[in-house]
């Protein structure tokens, strides 16, 4: 029986070749538990980065004779800078470079900078912090919520603001 199995996968060997029965190639990405001194193969060896799946597939794809395919884990795949795809992204030869989520998991990108160090202005329901990291803030998140960001640099004094209970929406004009 064995020798009869032998004889068929040499058989198929020889007829597909040993690429058609190669395995895809596939990296792993995993935000939390990655290296990007590791090689990126399995889920246990992952990379940190995108940028390093991103080059690593760049430098190995050469000519392709199979799809390339990189799994996110879930979690926040934070960006320090601009991840940037380009031709050289691409694949070849008729076979896909792939970037996809690792079965059910959910993988965000986000290129968000967490804003730390906020105190309450006394006496008001009005937070601030200092930003210093981003040159242009356009939005701003709070615990998962989209907030209003200030739009100036002004001392707050005054009344009527949004939590008092005498605010008024529209006000009428004084016509006195």
């Amino acid at each position: 029986m064995i020798t009869k199995l032998s004889k068929a996968l040499l058989t198929l060997v020889s007829v597909w070749g040993l690429q058609g029965l190669a395995m895809a190639q596939t990296y792993y990405v995993d935000p939390k538990n990655g290296l990007d001194a590791n090689n990126g193969t399995s889920l246990t060896s992952a990379f940190q980065t995108l940028a390093k799946a991103r080059d690593v597939v760049r430098a190995n794809k050469g000519t392709m004779s199979q799809d390339i395919t990189v799994y996110l884990r879930g979690g926040t795949h934070s960006l320090a800078s601009t991840l940037t795809f380009d031709e050289r992204d691409s694949g070849t030869n008729g076979f896909s470079v792939i970037w996809r989520a690792y079965g059910a998991e959910k993988p965000v990108i986000s290129g968000g900078h967490r804003v730390t160090g906020w105190t309450q202005v006394a006496g008001t329901n009005i937070w601030k912090a200092t930003v210093t990291a981003v040159a242009d803030l356009r939005q701003l998140y709070v615990n998962g919520e989209s907030a209003q960001r200030a739009r100036q640099e002004v001392p707050i004094t005054g009344t009527g603001w949004y939590d008092d209970p005498a605010y008024t929406a529209n006000p009428e004009p004084d016509r006195s």
